[in-house]
């Protein structure tokens, strides 16, 4: 955790180049580890949900960054903004292409995503 804190804090303090290098692997990374593996829909419904913690995760070691660093960057907002924005993007590419190559139903995530949207407003509260 710390890990991801440090690659974090480095990863918005510096340029927009920086961001950019870090978003193309790490999306690299994300779509060769699990687009090209045989899913069946309770695998899927996994890397949902642990797509989920992640994200969640993330937002911790942003707001922990936001939290320690005595000085922030003026773009820092643009930087979170531009990498959360494209994270999504990638995951919603990841389980569209997942759900085509492997030919599995759409059906099946919109009660998963009923339940996500209970959580996150039972998380809210």
């Amino acid at each position: 955790m710390a890990f991801s804190a440090a690659v974090y804090t480095v990863i918005f303090s510096s340029g927009i180049n920086l961001l950019y290098l870090a978003l193309f692997v790490l999306s690299l990374i994300k779509l060769k580890g699990s687009v090209f593996k045989k899913q069946t829909q309770d695998s899927c419904i996994q890397m949902v949900q642990t797509d989920g913690r992640e994200f969640f995760q993330k937002t911790l070691h942003i707001s922990l960054i936001l939290c320690t660093v005595k000085f922030v960057p003026d773009d820092f907002a643009m930087k979170v903004a531009i990498y959360c924005t494209v994270d999504l993007l990638v995951d919603a590419f990841k389980y569209s292409q997942i759900i085509h190559l492997n030919g599995l139903s759409s059906d099946f995530l919109s009660g998963f995503s009923d339940e996500l949207s209970n959580f996150s407003f039972a998380l809210t509260l």
